[in-house]
C-alpha cells in the first residue's frame, strides 16, 4: 500500500532525473525490512521491528505534519523521511 508521502514523491519525480529517489526508495522498502526481521532474533525484548513498524512511523508523521506541508516539500524531504522510518533502526 502507498503512503501519501509515497504518492508524493512518486509525482515529483515523474519524468525527472530525480527519479532516483522514488525508485532508491522502492528498493529500500522491499529490502530494509528483511534486515529488520533480525532485530527480534539479537533483540527478542524489543518490540516488533518490522515493516509495519516503520509504516506506523509514516503515518504519525503524516498526522502531526499534514498533507499541506507535505506537499510544499522536496522530493529529496521525502525522501529522507521515509527513509527515515524504515533505517532509524
Amino acid at each position: 500500500m502507498k503512503t501519501t508521502i509515497e504518492s508524493l514523491l512518486l509525482k515529483k519525480t515523474e519524468g525527472k532525473r530525480s527519479r532516483i529517489l522514488y525508485n532508491q526508495w522502492q528498493i529500500d522498502k522491499e529490502y530494509v525490512p528483511q534486515v529488520l526481521g533480525v532485530i527480534s532474533q539479537v533483540f527478542p525484548h524489543y518490540s516488533l521491528h518490522d515493516s509495519t513498524h516503520s509504516d506506523t512511523i509514516i503515518n504519525n508523521i503524516g498526522r502531526i505534519v499534514g498533507i499541506e506541508t507535505f506537499e510544499k516539500m522536496t522530493a529529496i524531504d521525502l525522501w529522507l523521511i521515509l527513509s527515515a522510518a524504515y533505517y532509524h533502526d
